[in-house]
């Protein structure tokens, strides 16, 4: 993507991170810890990593100051928290948690109460993006739970406005607030995942999102049995200064048991159900312990207390449901659980985390041309299990598909060129290379560090790019030349030769292509005259050989074409010619064939590329352009042979230095 689509506000600084940091932290934009600059380069790069568009709206409004989460203003929240691009996803379906419907944001952010966004992982992305389950993982030192955490709170104080002491009106504040990220020890658990439980498949990754005080140890090390820890549980719970049992309404509660108290309930056949229903029994919060103040606002006002009979010791949660039980730690017997703020409802809310959706089709390799050479490298990279997509936008074969006869021929290959690159096609296919016939428009380098290849309304995106776009006849730029072109202009005499059958025709061009279509027009026309500009030929020896022992042949040198002539009806008639020292003159003819050399097909590439006097790519001895990961081979690689052995020997070099990590 280009910088330009984001649509945010630009600052411009001094080249300093301290001036950055320092003038952020004025405006209220940081946590009060050092930044990563939003500059536009990274947070494109973050979009473009996730294949997301910029201006697509996650959040109509984040409460109370109802910013509106873009994918753009949640990717700039997760650069400067130090987020990796492969961090979006989860802050993304974290913000889509915390404003659903129902769930008491507003509240969260502007309560007096010292709670904190938790955002619990669940399913396989958490292994994958090293997100901490294990010892230590509510605490620091893991990159992904600080990182994703404090993006949240970010967005939170950018977007939501939740500035302490303004919004934010929590009286002592909590260490949660700068992050508060963990995953759940899922494979510790006896039970199934936190987010199987709440209607999700096991190969799901979600977040659940909830407005938490900070972690409250339960010391259990005494407990080897499940009564016993049970026991311990309830007692920690019933503490009459939280939230949960000043405002018994429904909101939710958070246990997360260490692994080793989860063993102890699993191997005695404890369920989270049963362990559910025990503390809602026995969480309960005797009449002794509370003041005469609390019973009397309580039997007031039952809608913001809870219903409650007079005479009974009160619960800690309205209903068992309100128990959220995970597993998460590593070695001893601590546990801990989280008071909620408390609000009416406050439950909390799970989202599955959106798997990046490709923007481009990913290949290991991307070969572009279907001559031989592109053939050749792509049935290769196919033979070591690549995957590789093989483009063409006109002719599967190249220029080889207009010869009848090869020479020389490829060992164990057919003779005419057609059949050639037919058979090779088909094997390739058949063996999972994927043909695409676009044409290419460009090839560049994409934020992620893949190269993206642009072809119709499509891209495709792979690490190594091999170019073997071929090359194109040159043209002779002379007047009649495109208007006769089909109309006696030709470039294939094994194509167009029969329609020339006792006609005097030219061939222009001295080397090996002009000699061997001259041969190969000489079966039909009744006179073949091969004019150079040059002095002399430069074919291979057997080629002049055989057109000096062939009656038909004349050569004529030193000598140029000026124009070529016709009618509509009849087509070439003439071409208008000038031999040096001679003035100029017409040669009747009807057809007019033209190899006088080839011009490599890169107008689609990058800058940045060497190239000789001709256009044709410098590369290294095994076909590197100075890019790293984008190659040339064949006829678009400078100093190449020419032969179908020099095509088959090019891919064979490309192949083989392709980095194994492809």
């Amino acid at each position: 993507m280009n910088y330009d689509d984001l649509k945010s506000d630009r600052m411009v600084f001094p080249d300093s991170l301290e001036d950055i940091e320092d003038e952020l932290y004025k405006k209220g934009c940081t946590d009060g810890l050092p930044i990563i600059p939003p500059t536009p380069e990274r947070v494109a790069r973050m979009i473009e990593y996730n294949h997301l568009d910029p201006d697509e709206v996650i959040a109509t409004k984040i409460p109370p100051r109802n910013g509106i989460a873009t994918v753009e203003k949640i990717a700039i929240n997760a650069v400067m928290a130090g987020c990796r691009p492969e961090h979006l996803p989860v802050v993304i379906a974290a913000v889509e948690a915390m404003t659903a419907e129902g769930f008491d944001l507003f509240g969260v952010q502007a309560t007096t109460h010292p709670c904190a966004m938790v955002v619990l992982v669940n399913g396989p992305i958490a292994k994958a993006l090293d997100i901490n389950s294990g010892s230590g993982a509510m605490g620091p030192c893991w990159r992904a739970n600080a990182t994703i955490g404090r993006a949240v709170r970010l967005i939170l104080l950018n977007l939501g406005g939740a500035a302490p002491g303004n919004v934010d009106k929590s009286t002592q504040g909590t260490p949660a607030k700068f992050s508060f990220c963990f995953a759940e020890n899922e494979e510790a658990s006896p039970w199934e995942p936190f987010h199987v439980e709440r209607g999700f498949k096991p190969t799901d990754s979600t977040v659940t999102v909830l407005g938490l005080e900070g972690p409250q140890d339960i010391n259990g090390q005494d407990a080897t049995k499940a009564a016993s820890f049970l026991k311990i549980l309830a007692n920690s719970l019933t503490s009459t200064g939280t939230s949960n049992f000043r405002f018994t309404t429904g909101s939710d509660l958070f246990i997360a048991l260490g692994p080793e108290h989860a063993t102890i309930l699993g191997r005695e056949g404890v369920t989270k159900d049963a362990v559910r229903e025990y503390l809602f029994e026995h969480a309960r919060v005797p009449l002794d312990r509370i003041s005469d103040e609390h019973m009397k606002h309580r039997i007031k006002t039952p809608a913001q207390y809870g219903e409650w009979d007079g005479k009974s010791a009160i619960p800690i949660v309205k209903a068992k449901e309100n128990i959220l039980i995970t597993v998460v730690g590593g070695a001893g017997l601590h546990s801990s659980w989280m008071p909620s703020w408390g609000g009416p409802r406050h439950q909390a809310v799970t989202k599955l985390i959106r798997p990046v959706k490709p923007k481009y089709e990913r290949y290991d390799v991307i070969v572009i041309g279907q001559g031989y050479a592109g053939l050749t490298a792509a049935k290769l990279a196919c033979d070591r299990g690549l995957r590789v997509a093989n483009f063409e936008s006109e002719c599967m074969g190249g220029l080889i598909v207009n010869l009848n006869e090869l020479d020389p021929v490829p060992e164990g290959a057919e003779h005419a060129g057609f059949e050639l690159a037919s058979n090779l096609a088909l094997k390739n296919m058949e063996q999972g290379v994927v043909p695409v016939s676009d044409a290419v428009t460009t090839v560049e380098k994409g934020h992620d560090g893949l190269w993206v290849v642009k072809a119709g309304s499509k891209g495709y995106a792979a690490p190594n790019v091999i170019v073997a776009s071929g090359a194109r006849l040159r043209k002779l730029h002379v007047p009649g030349e495109e208007e006769f072109f089909g109309k006696g202009v030709s470039e294939c005499a094994d194509c167009d030769g029969p329609m020339f059958k006792g006609l005097e025709t030219v061939v222009v061009g001295g080397g090996d292509s002009a000699f061997q279509e001259a041969l190969a027009l000489s079966e039909y026309a009744s006179k073949v005259t091969i004019i150079m500009h040059g002095a002399g030929p430069r074919a291979r020896a057997d080629y002049l050989q055989r057109a000096a022992a062939n009656p038909k042949l004349v050569q004529l040198t030193n000598t140029r074409v000026l124009g070529i002539n016709g009618s509509p009806d009849k087509g070439v008639e003439n071409i208008r010619i000038q031999t040096a020292g001679e003035t100029e003159k017409d040669m009747v003819c009807s057809g007019v064939f033209i190899f006088i050399g080839l011009e490599p097909n890169t107008g689609f590439l990058p800058q940045g590329l060497s190239r000789d006097d001709k256009g044709a790519v410098i590369t290294s001895e095994q076909g590197a352009t100075v890019l790293p990961g984008l190659w040339a081979m064949g006829a678009v690689r400078s100093g190449f042979g020419g032969l179908l052995t020099d095509a088959a020997e090019d891919a064979q070099r490309v192949i083989a230095a392709l980095s194994v990590s492809t």
